[in-house]
């Protein structure tokens, strides 16, 4: 149990910037956006507009909620990767 509460602590440091604010302008969710995946995270020029809170938020993991079952879909939260490895 006390694997799941770190890990649903460092799960949750990813929902905000690197300083633990989370960004107050379109610009600084974009900026956001690319320290994360990259510069090549707006579509370059062209590219239509984009919603840059709702962009970086929609694409972070979220660990799910305690369960009073021993699942291996908890033990692997924390890892898209892993989880979806166990799932399967």
């Amino acid at each position: 149990v006390a694997f799941l509460t770190e890990a649903r602590e460092a799960m949750s440091r990813y929902l905000t910037s690197a300083d633990g604010a989370a960004p107050a302008t379109a610009d600084a969710w974009r900026e956001e956006a690319v320290r994360r995946w990259g510069s090549l995270v707006g579509g370059g020029a062209g590219a239509p507009a984009r919603d840059w809170e709702a962009f970086v938020t929609t694409r972070l993991s979220k660990p799910p909620p305690p369960s009073p079952e021993p699942l291996l879909q908890e033990w692997y939260a924390a890892d898209m990767w892993q989880l979806l490895c166990c799932c399967v």
